[in-house]
């Protein structure tokens, strides 16, 4: 039994929404990932900058005494 012109055409769409789904939903995970990366490297430099300034504004001896 041949199928008609009309499912076809109906099938391949499905087909084309579901690869073009799996797609976004890929290129959603691989930026959500990229941010959060981001967003963790930002705050652990955020901390070794906060480090440097204090260490170059009140020397090494001042930051460990409050300690």
């Amino acid at each position: 039994m041949a199928i008609s012109p009309r499912e076809k055409i109906s099938t391949d769409l499905k087909q084309v929404q579901e690869v073009g789904k799996l797609r976004s939903d890929r290129i959603r995970e691989i930026i959500r990932q990229a941010v959060f990366e981001m967003q963790t490297e930002f705050q652990e430099g955020s901390v070794e900058f906060r480090a440097a300034i204090k260490d170059a504004l009140f020397g090494s001896d001042r930051v460990a005494s409050r300690k």
